[in-house]
């Protein structure tokens, strides 16, 4: 991957008013991601946020930019890069992952009761088949399981909580 990074690279030096730069930008920092250079596939991202606030990419610029804050477990940041991202920039898959990837957030947020919701509704857009991928669906149930035993008087919240959901 080295010749298309640097092929890239000569590009954006070269030629700074190319009108798909940003686009170079995005590949090499997938590039980069690929060969497990984090550190420099990270800067390529937040590259495009700082040179191109126009960009048809920031959706998907935001959503790696949030794996790299969730790695490294910073869940307000990631919360803040997630709420960026717009449903109809990202592939449905991306958008199933983003909606999923806040429940986790607000879980180690210890933020309980906002991510048995978005557990919760995560699963409702499975079931109703919005979400086709569906591979979190066990997870989705055994984290807001692991949410409602970390609330104070969690058993009551689980009754109230689905009393509340008809059951469901």
């Amino acid at each position: 991957y080295s010749q298309p990074v640097a092929t890239y690279e000569r590009l954006a030096k070269e030629h700074p008013e190319f009108h798909a730069l940003d686009r170079a930008w995005y590949q090499v920092g997938n590039l980069y991601l690929l060969t497990g250079q984090m550190d420099k596939s990270e800067e390529s991202f937040k590259n495009i946020l700082k040179k191109f606030p126009q960009s048809s990419l920031l959706s998907p610029t935001y959503f790696r930019l949030a794996d790299f804050s969730y790695m490294k477990k910073h869940y307000t940041r990631t919360l803040k890069q997630l709420n960026k991202i717009k449903k109809n920039e990202v592939t449905p898959v991306v958008w199933e992952m983003v909606f999923y990837r806040k429940g986790e957030c607000h879980l180690h947020l210890a933020a309980f009761d906002r991510a048995v919701e978005y557990f919760f509704n995560y699963l409702e857009k499975c079931d109703a088949g919005e979400f086709t991928r569906k591979e979190l669906q066990n997870e989705a149930l055994v984290n807001m399981i692991i949410a409602f035993s970390d609330m104070p008087d969690g058993a009551m919240e689980a009754i109230t909580f689905f009393q509340k959901h008809n059951g469901r």
